[in-house]
C-alpha cells in the first residue's frame, strides 16, 4: 500500500462501517497479520508514531490544530520488516474525547474495535502517568460490559482470565515526558515507572475502590505491559510541521526512544490469533472487522464466541465458492466434445481431487490441521460404521425372514401369507418377530412344528441354532437389527 486507507468509517449518524475498498485490500492478503493499533486522547501525537513504524515520514494524517484529524479506523498494511512472510497493519483510531463529537458510547467502541483487532494496543498520552491519566483511561473498565468472551455466561462467571488470555499486548507511550526516571533516588525503567503507578490501595472503600478499578482492570486484562517514554521532539514552533521535519532537526534522545519503540514493537508482536491459537491472514481480519461492526451497529456486544462463528460459516462459504470455480475451470479447460464416457469420468475425478484440495488450502490460516484431521478421521469413521451396517443388514434381513417363516408360518400370532410378502417380509417380520419371540420359540420346542426333527438333530441344532431363538444368538437378535436401521438413517446424510 502506498498510503493509508480509512478501515472503518463513521457517518454523520455516528454508525460504523467497513469501507470496501480496504476490505478487499486484506482480502487479497493471504499471509499472517501482525496488527498494531494505537487509541489515545486526540491531539496526541498518535498518528506520527504509527507513520515511524510505517517506515515512512508522511502517511497517517497529522494536524496541527485543535481539530481532530483522523476519523473511525484507518489502516496501512506494509510488509513486516522483520518477519518474512508476514503482513504488518497499523491501524490509527479517531481520538478519544473530541469535542465535536460528543459521544463517549462511540469512543468506547472505537477503543474496544482496537483492542479486538489488534496483536499490540498502542495508548498514548501526554504529559505523565498520574490518577488523572488513569481516569482518562476509564475505556478499560467498561470492556467487560462492551466485550464477551463466550456467547452464555453463568451470573457468577468472572471472563478476566479469558481477556488476559485473547486481550492484545499492551503499550502505554508517554509523550512529552520530562520526569526523571527515579525512585527512592535510585533509577528506574519505564516498564518499573508503569507497574508504580498500577499499584493498587488497600482497604474497601468506595474512593480506594475507584482508585483501584482502571488499574486492576489493565493489570487483570493485559499480561504484557510495556511503557516507553518520549521526550519532546523539536521546539514549540516546529510542532506544526512534524511532517516536514527531517531527523537531523528532531531532538537526538527523541530520535534514539523512537527507535527502541519501534524494534520492541516489531520484534515481540506476535501474529494476529483467535481463540485457540489459530493465525489470522489479511482476508479473515477483514471478515473479522465486519463480524465485530454488524454487532455493534445490530445494538449487541461484540461476542469472541460467536465471532469465530460467523468467521467459520463466511470462510467455509467462500471456501466451496472457490472450489466449485476451481472444478468448472477444470472441467471447462479439459473436456472438448463430443467426448467418450470414459474420459468424462476421468475428468470428473480429476476436477473432484482438484475442487478439494482448492477447499482444503482455504481454511489452513484459521482452522488447525489437528481439527481437520479429527473432523475427517470421524466423518471416515461414520462411513466405515455406515457400510458394515449395510453389510450386517443385508444378511441379517433373511435371517429375520427365517425366523418369520419357521416361527410364524404354520401358527403365528400375527397370520401372514407363507411366501406373498416375500420381498417385504425381511422388513416386516422384524416388527412382529420382537411382538412374538416367546411364542414362536415355545412353539418351535412343540411337536407340531414341521421343523421339530430337523431342529432337534444334535448337528443340524448346531448348524441352525441361531435361527431357533432370539435369546441364543444376539448379533441377528431383530433388536439389534433394528437399531443398525436406525443408524443407517442417522448416518445416511451424514
Amino acid at each position: 500500500m502506498e498510503g493509508p486507507v480509512c478501515l472503518i468509517s463513521t457517518d454523520s449518524e455516528g454508525q460504523l462501517s467497513v469501507q470496501k475498498e480496504a476490505k478487499d485490500i486484506l482480502d487479497g492478503i493471504t499471509s499472517p497479520v501482525v496488527v498494531v493499533s494505537v487509541v489515545g486522547l486526540y491531539r496526541t501525537g498518535k498518528s506520527y508514531l504509527m507513520n515511524r513504524l510505517a517506515g515512512k515520514q508522511r502517511g497517517f494524517a497529522l494536524g496541527s490544530t485543535i481539530e481532530s484529524k483522523t476519523k473511525g479506523i484507518w489502516m496501512w498494511c506494509v510488509p513486516h520488516p522483520h518477519k518474512k512472510e508476514h503482513t504488518l497493519v497499523l491501524l490509527d483510531t479517531e481520538g478519544l474525547g473530541d469535542i465535536d463529537k460528543g459521544d463517549e458510547k462511540h469512543d468506547t467502541w472505537v477503543f474496544c474495535l482496537a483492542v479486538l483487532l489488534s496483536s499490540t494496543l498502542v495508548y498514548n498520552s501526554l504529559g505523565v502517568i498520574d490518577n488523572m491519566a488513569l481516569e482518562k483511561l476509564h475505556y478499560v473498565t467498561e470492556l467487560t460490559e462492551n466485550i464477551r468472551v463466550k456467547a452464555r455466561k453463568g451470573s457468577d462467571e468472572d471472563e478476566s482470565a479469558e481477556f488476559m488470555r485473547i486481550f492484545p499486548s499492551f503499550i502505554w507511550s508517554v509523550r512529552d515526558f520530562t520526569l526523571e526516571l527515579k525512585k527512592d533516588n535510585r533509577d528506574i525503567t519505564a516498564d518499573q515507572y508503569l507497574e508504580t503507578a498500577l499499584e493498587l490501595k488497600t482497604g474497601s472503600s468506595a474512593k480506594v475502590n475507584n482508585y483501584n478499578l482502571p488499574r486492576s482492570c489493565l493489570r487483570n486484562f493485559f499480561a504484557e505491559r510495556r511503557c516507553f517514554v518520549f521526550r519532546r521532539p523539536a521546539a514549540d514552533e516546529d510542532l506544526r510541521r512534524m511532517e516536514e521535519l527531517t531527523e537531523e532537526e528532531l531532538e537526538p534522545e527523541f530520535l534514539k526512544q523512537t527507535q527502541e519503540f519501534c524494534n520492541y514493537v516489531f520484534s515481540n508482536t506476535k501474529p494476529k490469533t483467535l481463540t485457540g491459537g489459530r493465525t489470522l491472514s489479511g482476508t479473515v481480519l477483514g471478515s473479522l472487522a465486519e463480524v465485530y461492526v454488524e454487532a455493534i451497529r445490530s445494538g449487541r456486544v461484540p461476542c469472541l464466541e460467536n465471532a469465530v462463528e460467523a468467521l467459520a460459516q463466511i470462510q467455509n462459504g467462500r471456501a466451496v465458492e472457490q472450489a466449485m470455480q476451481a472444478y468448472l475451470t477444470e472441467v471447462l479447460d479439459s473436456a472438448c466434445f463430443p467426448l467418450d464416457p470414459a474420459k468424462l469420468s476421468d475428468i470428473h475425478t480429476q476436477a473432484e481431487r482438484k475442487a478439494v484440495e482448492v477447499f482444503i488450502m482455504s481454511w489452513p490460516c484459521y482452522v488447525s490441521v489437528l481439527f481437520c484431521l479429527c473432523v475427517f478421521t470421524a466423518l471416515l469413521f461414520v462411513y466405515l460404521l455406515h457400510v458394515l451396517c449395510c453389510v450386517f443388514i443385508c444378511v441379517s434381513a433373511p435371517v429375520q425372514y427365517l425366523h418369520l417363516c419357521f416361527f410364524y408360518s404354520s401358527a403365528p400370532l400375527f397370520p401372514l401369507p407363507r411366501c406373498s410378502l416375500f420381498p417385504f417380509q425381511p422388513c416386516v417380520c422384524i416388527f412382529f418377530h420382537s411382538c412374538s419371540c416367546a411364542r414362536g420359540a415355545r412353539y418351535v420346542q412343540s411337536q407340531s412344528c414341521p421343523m421339530s426333527r430337523l431342529m432337534s438333530s444334535p448337528r443340524s441344532y448346531t448348524l441352525s441354532s441361531p435361527l431357533s431363538s432370539p435369546r441364543s444368538s444376539p448379533l441377528f437378535h431383530p433388536l439389534f437389527h433394528i437399531l443398525c436401521c436406525v443408524f443407517l438413517c442417522v448416518s445416511a446424510p451424514v
